[in-house]
């Protein structure tokens, strides 16, 4: 019968020197007996489905994955450690209720003993006590979490429609029925609206109608392939990936200076017009310079995880700014394609999920291998790729010519000033110049440019020709010459980092024969580089000309030959010059040489450059001038922030409560254990971790991503909560057809579009969306989908369609971000007056809102129910509050293009038809032909509102408009833009 207990205190029901909770078993009097059929044993349940979640809201925080912060060393969310041995008792033992401490607590009524406790403040209900002793008497099997079971398609009826097979079968279940089809007219507006985020022009409507007269699934079918082609459809799908990817043109934070990510947003949408297929989408954002032989493309598609805000404040430590950072992109990754709640395991074990604080950071190792080190608050901060325009790269490539140009004249100039200094040299002319590494070029003063990637070493070999009235040969004066291209910018000595050079061996052939050089002077020599040293056969000497600083001024040697050598007019001259230093890249970057007949050593004059001399002034001032237009074109491109590796791995530490100065142990990029490991993997990158989210053996990636798309087109998705899938989430209201898409998504090669044509030519999908009674009594959220849904629009698609339907809209695809209409000092109450808005003017006020400018401390003010964007969101907010609708019917927008709508269109039922994509009826043109003559009588006794009403907007209204009439049609249209029907999708 059990054994006696006395009461428990509470505080001590779990202490601390037991490995576990120290119980004893009360009578079997004490437990509340119950039937059978109070166990529910007829009934038939699951532990995924109807066990896992009480045990999770009310049980995992205090016995659940987080040892930390578990309580008695007791564990519920695994079978194991639910049924241990806690010293002659255990929580579950399978089929017994009497020898089950769990049962005995759950329904004590003693505050001492009961669980959960009553200061948790949480409570089992009557239903889940029962559902809890039925799993332990029919035996306490644990099963898997769904979301982490494989992917497995479950067969459909053949013939049967998946989507609808699925759904009819709950329906059935629910006592419930699909309702008819919707309209035509009803089905277009709805599927252009979820597919271009436009309405359907009425031309294509009519088409439509007429067609599904005829066969309605061809009608479909073909109207599908139009949305599809429609260089909407890609911006309409990328909206959602902006607020995923907490896309914004400015950085966030204090300053929240800007940004320019706009060119990664229109690769975005680039995308999804291509059809991208959703692995390779996966992988370039993640991991595109990571690609072999990546394009620039594929390093742009990484701007995905520099969205970050940043943080530019003055006393924040750069290096937890750059943790910061890494923790955003890994909990991005983390809810996009695995919608887990990473974030929960920054600081200690996931309370609910088997994810441990191991397993988060071995995730964020994948991400910790960036160069950014979180100092500055630049929106421009590296690596960025440049991204000019087709018109900026005509005007680079134009100033480069002209640079080009202006350089050469440039230094023909000094050329020649030089040359004019050594009036008892002759310079010689190069015939032949090669480098064993670099690139030699000959230049037209004689001197000689090295180019090319700069070696550790090089060779030197360059050819001259006896100049004619040279007969004697006795020195040769080598100058060391400054570049533009030269270390310290803008005109160095050399190529090195400190713009010196070491020349280790200089040798000279005559007509083949080598000519002995006896000794030299230097303009300058390095402590240990003599200029003897450069002729001395030895390797690993030579001269070097560093005085403490970078090398900025002209030097040169002068080197004497033991005999005067003979010279006949094309005697050739053979020059090496050796540059074999142990000091990489120390190779000389530009010279020339000059002879004369002395062979006695005497100091010789620099060659310096009078940079009064008028001729140098004109070439300098070109060059300085082009040099300032490149400047400012330069700046003007622009820099996306990208993703790459440095050279020498990081190594990423458990950071204790996730403080950037707390280091922990040392971890490795690795996924989390419960997935397995990359332990066949050859490198461990993010491309190694992008590949095993698009494997399609991963049991999240395409779930979460089809119940993204579901969500699109159904306002909520087949999981409730998209941005968790995890044990706190909500189970699929379909499970069977959430993973038959998934299925299906991954056997179809990830193509978008097939996943989208097949929900969308479903009875599911063009079912109408009328509600009866019979609905709200049994399904009040249609989550079993009898009905279509019918909800607010958001408010960008709500802003898009008025201005399509007035016909303001400018259709341009891409571009810089625009500035339409906004209230005055928004933007300065929210920056301390230090940002001031200044909208744009023309077409730029009516580009879709997909461009519109993005401050991310004060998201368009238009844009009611948005995501902040200042992380990533994947779950969709609606509102029907009053801002709703103070913007609809005030927002220059919206009235602007009411007056253009109406002045268009002077019919008011072709007016009412252009913006709800159907006719008035007789009831309903009455009333609004009532309202446009009393308004118009209105006005016409109150002009000077009329006035005021018509100058709303910059776009201008006709000369010879009637007054009274054109602002009583535009508060009718603006009525009919306020329309529920107008503001929801049908």
């Amino acid at each position: 019968m059990g054994h006696m207990r006395p009461p428990i205190p509470l505080e001590s029901a779990f202490p601390k020197e037991y490995a576990a909770c120290r119980m004893r078993l009360l009578p079997l009097l004490l437990i509340i007996s119950f039937s059978s059929s109070q166990l529910l044993a007829e009934e038939e349940f699951s532990f995924d489905r109807d066990i896992r979640p009480i045990l999770s809201d009310k049980c995992f925080h205090c016995h659940g994955p987080d040892e930390n912060e578990r309580k008695a060393d007791l564990r519920l969310d695994t079978f194991e450690g639910a049924t241990r041995d806690l010293g002659g008792y255990s929580a579950i033992v399978p089929g017994d209720l009497d020898e089950s401490e769990l049962i005995y607590r759950i329904l004590s009524d003693d505050p001492t003993e009961v669980m959960p406790t009553p200061k948790s403040h949480l409570k089992l209900t009557s239903k889940e006590k029962e559902l809890l002793q039925a799993w332990v008497k029919s035996g306490g099997e644990y099963e898997g979490h769904w979301a982490f079971e494989p992917v497995k398609q479950p067969k459909v009826p053949t013939g049967a429609h998946p989507v609808d097979h699925f759904i009819q079968k709950r329906l059935k279940s629910s006592g419930l029925t699909m309702n008819g089809p919707a309209t035509a007219q009803t089905l277009a507006r709805r599927m252009a609206l979820d597919l271009t985020g436009l309405p359907i022009p009425a031309v294509r409507a009519k088409e439509f109608e007429k067609a599904y007269q005829d066969s309605p699934s061809e009608a479909v079918d073909a109207l599908l392939d139009d949305l599809f082609a429609s260089p909407h459809y890609g911006e309409r799908m990328a909206w959602d990936w902006l607020d995923v990817s907490r896309y914004a043109d400015t950085n966030g934070y204090q300053g929240d200076r800007e940004r320019t990510m706009w060119p990664w947003r229109d690769w975005v949408i680039k995308a999804f017009q291509a059809n991208m297929p959703w692995d390779q989408f996966t992988r370039w954002q993640l991991a595109g310079d990571q690609m072999k032989n990546p394009s620039r493309e594929q390093i742009l598609a990484t701007g995905f995880s520099r969205n970050h805000p940043i943080n530019g404040e003055g006393g924040r430590i750069p290096e937890e700014n750059r943790v910061e950072y890494v923790f955003d992109m890994t909990e991005t990754m983390g809810t996009t394609w695995l919608g887990l709640t990473l974030e929960c395991s920054r600081c200690h074990d996931h309370k609910f999920d088997p994810i441990s604080q191991r397993d988060y950071f071995a995730l964020n190792a994948f991400f910790n291998q960036t160069p950014v080190t979180g100092s500055g608050g630049s929106g421009q901060t590296a690596p960025v790729l440049e991204m000019p325009t087709e018109a900026q790269l005509q005007r680079r490539k134009d100033l480069e010519k002209k640079r080009s140009d202006a350089q050469k004249q440039l230094d023909e100039v000094k050329g020649n000033l030089r040359q004019n200094q050594l009036t008892d040299r002759t310079i010689l002319q190069p015939t032949e110049a090669k480098a064993r590494n670099q690139k030699l070029v000959i230049e037209s003063t004689g001197s000689i440019l090295a180019t090319g990637t700069n070696p550790d070493n090089d060779t030197y070999k360059v050819s001259y020709l006896a100049p004619e009235g040279a007969t004697t040969l006795g020195s040769f004066r080598l100058d060391a010459l400054q570049h533009s291209s030269h270390t310290p910018k803008p005109e160095g000595l050399a190529r090195s980092n400190s713009g010196n050079f070491v020349l280790t061996e200089f040798e000279v052939r005559v007509e083949g024969q080598p000519a002995t050089i006896k000794t030299a002077l230097a303009s300058y020599a390095q402590n240990n580089f003599a200029i003897e040293k450069a002729f001395d056969g030895n390797a690993e000497t030579g001269w070097a000309v560093h005085r403490g600083k970078p090398v900025i001024n002209p030097e040169h040697a002068v080197f004497y030959l033991e005999q005067p050598l003979k010279l006949d007019p094309g005697d050739r001259i053979e020059v090496t010059l050796r540059f074999d230093s142990s000091h990489a890249h120390h190779n000389m970057g530009r010279f020339q040489l000059s002879i004369n007949d002395a062979i006695e050593p005497k100091p010789e004059k620099p060659l310096g450059i009078d940079k009064e001399n008028p001729d140098y002034k004109k070439a300098l001032s070109q060059v300085e001038a082009i040099n300032g237009q490149i400047k400012k074109l330069n700046e003007s491109v622009s820099k996306v922030m990208v993703m790459e590796d440095m050279e020498k791995p990081r190594q990423t530490y458990i950071l204790n409560g996730g403080l950037y100065n707390q280091r922990g142990e040392p971890v490795d990029p690795e996924i989390p254990a419960i997935f397995g490991t990359l332990d066949d993997v050859e490198k461990k990158n993010r491309l190694a971790l992008a590949n095993w989210l698009v494997d399609g053996q991963n049991p999240l990636t395409a779930r979460v991503t089809v119940n993204r798309f579901w969500q699109k087109l159904f306002g909520t998705g087949l999981v409730k909560t998209s941005e968790d899938f995890g044990v706190q989430g909500e189970r699929p209201s379909h499970p069977e057809l959430l993973d038959w898409l998934a299925a299906e998504f991954v056997a179809k090669g990830w193509d978008v579009q097939h996943i989208i044509r097949l929900i969308i030519t479903s009875e599911t999908y063009q079912q109408s969306s009328q509600v009866t009674p019979e609905h709200l009594a049994k399904d009040p959220d249609n989550r079993f989908l009898a009905r279509s849904p019918r909800h607010r629009l958001p408010s960008w698609m709500i802003r898009d369609q008025a201005l399509a339907a007035s016909g303001l809209l400018v259709p341009a695809i891409g571009g810089a971000p625009v500035k339409p209409y906004q209230p005055d000092g928004i933007w300065a109450e929210a920056t301390f007056g230090k940002k001031k808005y200044a909208r744009d003017e023309g077409d730029k006020l009516y580009r879709r809102t997909i461009y519109t400018f993005w401050r991310r401390i004060s998201r368009p003010p238009m844009l009611f129910d948005s995501a902040s964007r200042l992380v990533c969101d994947v779950t969709p907010s609606r509102t029907n509050t009053p801002l709703q609708a103070l913007t609809t019917m005030n927002d220059v927008t919206y009235i602007e293009a009411a007056r253009v709508a109406a002045q268009n269109e002077p019919s008011t039922t072709r007016l009412f038809q252009k913006i709800t994509n159907r006719l008035p009826t007789e009831a309903e043109l009455d009333l609004l032909e009532g309202r446009v003559q009393s308004l118009t009588s209105y006005y016409q006794s109150h002009p000077e509102e009329a006035q005021k009403l018509l100058s709303e907007g910059e776009f201008p209204p006709p000369e010879d408009a009637d007054i009274p009439t054109l602002a009583a049609r535009t508060a009718v249209a603006n009525l009919i833009y306020n329309l529920d029907e107008v503001l929801c999708r049908p």
